[in-house]
């Protein structure tokens, strides 16, 4: 015997998972809300920025390219964080009980550090960071990358939407003023007092909604990286575990992989990750001097 065993269990699929209600409202307001806001900028602001400005045909080639690489960044990030494996059970673990290592009475079978068991994914994550209700799935070792990248180009996006539409939306209530204001603010309301029309009241709701999407994307994708320069997960910060914390080099590659400085460009870049996301480098490791 070597002291491991492969465990034995059902093959990683998302048919065992189950989907909390907020997990599906929100799963699916975000695949809403991307193609809301893909649609918009192509069939309804390129076509009056191209009328308004009077912009040639290389411009809007760029436009539409600018709009078709975002759209294609997020979703495939999308699409990645839902199919790759985090989960342990394809791993090879020791059938005793390690240092820093933990029973999984869920799975029946020992836990590697930095991972958890998830009680909506039904089974252990490497590495796990959080459940992500957007996408309906756990966040971990071998999806992180793709998940951070995904906020980055929807940020990304938001921005440019906003570039966009803030004219729009000014061109269609008028000159600013304190009641145009208030009809952008509180669209529903302007619309049940009879102030504003139907199309006015969805440009201002997605006006709006772009702005809150952007805060809240800065916001998230500032307090991701910040875990990535620190080489923590979330749980680790919240804890004050600054065990695998290597250098900003090394924490970066940890979570983009060894191509990292081009590997975020696109998701289909092969990027290995240095580790298995069951046995980690630590601050200690490295520094305790060799034996001579």
């Amino acid at each position: 015997m070597d002291g491991t065993f492969k465990i034995v269990g059902e093959p990683f699929t998302r048919e065992g998972q189950l989907m909390t209600p907020t997990d599906t409202f929100a799963f699916c307001f975000t695949l809403s809300i991307i193609h809301v806001i893909a649609c918009f900028g192509l069939f309804v602001l390129l076509p009056w920025v191209v009328d308004e400005y009077k912009i040639g045909l290389t411009k809007k080639i760029l436009h539409i390219s600018a709009v078709i690489f975002l759209y294609s960044n997020v979703m495939m990030n999308f699409w990645k964080v839902l199919t790759t494996d985090t989960s342990s059970g394809s791993a090879v673990l020791p059938i005793f009980l390690q240092p820093g290592w933990k029973f999984c009475a869920s799975c029946e079978a020992n836990s590697p550090p930095r991972a958890f068991h998830c009680h909506i994914c039904r089974h252990c994550v490497l590495k796990r960071d959080h459940h992500c209700p957007f996408t309906g799935n756990c966040i971990g070792n071998t999806n992180y990358r793709f998940y951070i990248q995904m906020i980055f180009y929807f940020w990304v996006a938001s921005v440019y939407a906003n570039i966009m539409t803030f004219a729009f939306t000014w061109s269609i209530l008028g000159e600013f003023s304190l009641y145009n204001l208030f009809r952008l603010v509180l669209p529903l309301l302007s619309c049940l007092l009879g102030q504003t029309d139907l199309y006015t009241f969805a440009v201002c709701v997605l006006s709006i909604m772009s702005i809150v999407g952007c805060m809240l994307l800065v916001a998230l994708l500032s307090f991701h990286l910040g875990n990535v320069v620190r080489g923590q997960t979330t749980f680790e910060r919240s804890h004050r575990v600054h065990t695998y914390g290597l250098g900003l080099e090394q924490n970066i590659k940890s979570v983009f992989g060894e191509r990292w400085r081009y590997a975020w460009l696109f998701p289909s870049i092969n990027s290995p990750l240095p580790g298995d996301g069951i046995t980690f480098l630590t601050k200690e490791s490295l520094e305790k001097p060799k034996d001579l």
